[in-house]
C-alpha cells in the first residue's frame, strides 16, 4: 500500500512538472501581434539553457507546435534570442546558469 502510495504521489509530482501543451520544458507562447511571437522557455537539466542540444529540442519543439496549430502556415523564423541575465556570483552554481530563461523573438514567414 505504501509503494501504491508512493507511485500516485510521484506521478502527481511530475504531471505538476509537465508542460500543459507537451513541452519537456516550461515554455510559452504569446502572440505580440498578427504573425509576431515571443516563445519563452527555460532550460532544464535535460535541455540546458546554452546548449546545443537543449537549443536543437526547444526550436524542434516549436517548429511542431507552429506547425500543428497552423500559427505560421508558410513557417517562421527567430528574430532574435534573448537569454536570461543572472549575474555570476561565489554563490552562483552552473546548474544556475543551465536553467536560465531563454526567450526567442520570431515571426511568420509570408
Amino acid at each position: 500500500m505504501r509503494l501504491q502510495c508512493a507511485a500516485a504521489l510521484s506521478l502527481l509530482f511530475l504531471a505538476g512538472c509537465a508542460s500543459p501543451d507537451g513541452a519537456p520544458f516550461p515554455e510559452r507562447i504569446k502572440f505580440t501581434s498578427p504573425g509576431h511571437f515571443l516563445y519563452v522557455t527555460q532550460g532544464t537539466w535535460d535541455y540546458p539553457a546554452n546548449s546545443a542540444s537543449g537549443e536543437k529540442e526547444r526550436l524542434s519543439w516549436l517548429a511542431d507546435y507552429l506547425s500543428r496549430s497552423h500559427a505560421c502556415p508558410a513557417g517562421h523564423q527567430i528574430a532574435q534570442r534573448i537569454l536570461g541575465y543572472i549575474p555570476m556570483s561565489p554563490k552562483r552554481s552552473v546548474e544556475d546558469q543551465e536553467q536560465r530563461s531563454i526567450t526567442y523573438v520570431g515571426n511568420c514567414l509570408s
